[in-house]
């Protein structure tokens, strides 16, 4: 039988990037593979029956108790790291979102969580890839979106399709446009997604 360490194991997990209305970025400051503090963005697995921009705002309000709205899909981002000895190949999807309300605190896998300008986020975020997004975001925060508007029910009655194994690559534009209540405010939806690990 051959060894399961020989080949690559394949990752999978969805991440909000959160800017308010300022175009402030929310932080969090959590622990790498070696236990060393790091600053990046919210994100983590899907759970049983979820969808990826599910689980994003799930990982999200749990990493920074922060409860937030979808505004569009972002570029994914696929990075090989080690394990144990064992080749990991992660891909997230990522998700610009508007925090709504404070609704709790961090988790435990958490030790801070912080609200940071632009240039403060470049400094602070380790990774080239959480800093890539965060200089592609706009700068004065989301775009539009219409007083109390929430987009929950949308996500709720929308459903994915599971995308094959085989493919090992989700492309940057891998969604379709859907109605938003605001027509000139179109929003992003995700058309596929696949079981994922943290």
């Amino acid at each position: 039988m051959p060894d399961r360490r020989s080949s690559p194991k394949l990752e999978f997990s969805a991440g909000g990037l959160v800017l308010d209305d300022a175009g402030r970025v929310l932080l969090i400051r959590a622990r790498d593979l070696r236990q060393q503090p790091v600053w990046t963005l919210p994100k983590g697995a899907l759970q049983a029956g979820e969808s990826s921009a599910e689980a994003a705002l799930r990982e999200v309000q749990e990493e920074t108790g922060y409860r937030c709205e979808l505004v569009r899909e972002l570029s994914a981002i696929t990075y090989w790291f080690r394990r144990d000895g064992r080749a990991i190949r992660k891909t997230v999807r990522w998700y610009l979102m508007r925090p709504l309300e404070k609704v709790g605190e961090h988790d435990h896998e958490v030790d801070e969580v912080a609200w940071a300008d632009r240039a403060e986020a470049h400094t602070r975020l380790r990774y080239e890839s959480d800093r890539k997004l965060v200089a592609g975001a706009p700068e004065n925060g989301p775009p539009c979106q219409p007083p109390g508007a929430t987009l929950a029910p949308q996500l709720r009655q929308q459903r994915f399709a599971e995308r094959p194994r085989s493919e090992s690559r989700i492309p940057a534009d891998g969604g379709r446009w859907l109605p938003h209540p605001r027509d000139d405010c179109p929003t992003l939806w995700p058309a596929r997604r696949r079981a994922r690990n943290r």
